[in-house]
């Protein structure tokens, strides 16, 4: 069966810039971003000869979850802060490694994945409802592979409790954490009534079972 990429070698540079909504608005000279971003970037000589890096991300749709990718890619300078910081290290990765990276907004992620050839998707950014079922169809890598000898999973920028959490088997087929915003703009929640808690748990309290992991 076809396998999907997930994250590649562009991957892990493309994300590893960390882009902050604290930088100028105005476009720096590559050198100057580079200069900045040096300390946390393991920067590695590459050249991808022009290639395409295909991010698959969500559409908007009329669900809940609607948010989309704003956050991986931009085509120009906007004036906004956040995303002239996305514009800008995609400017940078693609100008260091000589590369393309594309955003392809999908709406039915299985079908996108299935309908081309192995090398139309690398990466997917969608939400874990979605991409589970391609966890079940074996279209996914795992993380974890020895392959992937440039992602370190370790670095500040990535979430180690979602690692933690979202590991199956032990295997990780999911990443997240400071280079992307949409795990702080479309988090999910859970409530419970105090009130019928009290009475039906007695004095079991829930906010000691979630640190304790139960």
């Amino acid at each position: 069966m076809k396998k999907i990429i997930t994250a590649l070698l562009a991957a892990v540079m493309l994300f590893s810039l960390v882009a902050c909504a604290t930088e100028s608005t105005q476009k720096k000279p590559q050198n100057q971003v580079e200069s900045q971003e040096g300390k946390l970037w393991d920067k590695k000589e590459y050249d991808f000869d022009g290639e395409t890096f295909v991010i698959i991300g969500k559409a908007v749709t009329g669900s809940i979850d609607g948010w989309t990718g704003d956050d991986l890619d931009c085509e120009e300078m906007t004036g906004n802060e956040v995303l002239d910081s996305v514009y800008s290290r995609n400017q940078l990765i693609e100008q260091t490694y000589n590369c393309d990276i594309q955003l392809v907004e999908s709406a039915d992620l299985k079908s996108t994945l299935m309908a081309g050839s192995e090398e139309d998707g690398h990466m997917v950014v969608n939400t874990i409802k979605a991409i589970f079922g391609l966890v079940e169809d074996k279209l996914l890598l795992d993380l974890n592979d020895s392959s992937f000898t440039n992602l370190n999973l370790d670095r500040d920028w990535y979430s180690q409790t979602i690692q933690r959490d979202t590991s199956i088997a032990g295997t990780l087929y999911f990443v997240n954490g400071d280079m992307l915003f949409t795990d702080e703009n479309a988090m999910w929640v859970t409530y419970f009534n105090k009130d019928m808690a009290s009475r039906y748990l007695g004095d079991v309290n829930i906010y000691d079972l979630v640190r304790s992991g139960k």
